[in-house]
């Protein structure tokens, strides 16, 4: 038997471990990240036009609406955006500055930790720019989820990282004290963005709105759709 005709028993064998249904449940097989993927989808294995089968999703679960007027939502969405860009720019103005602190390799690995979180945080903050007012749990939990999650993480990094520089700033205060303390309140500043982007997403409420599509005999709706 060569290469090919073994890689094409393995990949059968492999369809069909997927396709067998579980013995207690009598649902079909799915890893606890595609679970997590796609939780509050239906779905179910159609024949395509060329005769082979697929898999087709329909979404089933609630939908996740901010309760806010449309203008007070954009309001909300653009805070998040300027903060999150203010927190990097006073991250920019502390690692910069011609401190003793930032010439630690100590402090520079921590300062990357900080960058990570920053990124992330913009990143979530414009995607949930554009997102539709109605969304999908997988949405929800990508951006009113993440958001408080990560703000809170980089804040945490931001404060970590002034208490870090002030010890630095104290150890070597001979040499430039000021521009010590001013980096000290950079990272401050930026912990304070992320705190307030943290206080007001925690503080929206977001209703659940019933999904009313049909779910028929053939589908297997994934997960149950809990945040």
């Amino acid at each position: 038997m060569d290469k090919e005709a073994r890689r094409i028993k393995r990949t059968m064998k492999a369809q069909e471990r997927r396709r067998k249904l579980d013995k207690d449940t009598a649902r079909p097989w799915h890893s606890r990240s595609y679970q997590r993927e796609f939780e509050g989808f239906a779905e179910r294995e159609i024949t395509g036009p060329n005769g082979r089968r697929k898999i087709e999703r329909v979404y089933v679960g609630n939908y996740y609406e901010l309760d806010a007027a449309p203008g007070r939502r954009r309001l909300l969405k653009w805070t998040h955006v300027v903060f999150s860009a203010a927190a990097a720019v006073f991250f920019a103005l502390s690692s910069t500055a011609e401190a003793p602190c930032n010439y630690s390799r100590l402090v520079a690995f921590f300062q990357a930790v900080e960058v990570l979180g920053l990124v992330w945080m913009l990143w979530l903050s414009l995607r949930n720019l554009f997102t539709r007012p109605r969304m999908i749990l997988r949405t929800y939990r990508g951006t009113s989820r993440a958001i408080l999650l990560w703000s809170r993480i980089t804040a945490g990094a931001a404060c970590f990282n002034g208490a870090l520089s002030l010890l630095f700033t104290f150890l070597h205060f001979e040499e430039s004290l000021g521009k010590g303390l001013l980096c000290v309140l950079w990272h401050v500043l930026s912990a304070a963005m992320m705190f307030l982007i943290y206080t007001i997403e925690k503080d929206q409420k977001y209703r659940v709105i019933e999904n009313d599509t049909p779910v028929t005999d053939d589908m297997y709706v994934i997960g149950d759709t809990e945040v």
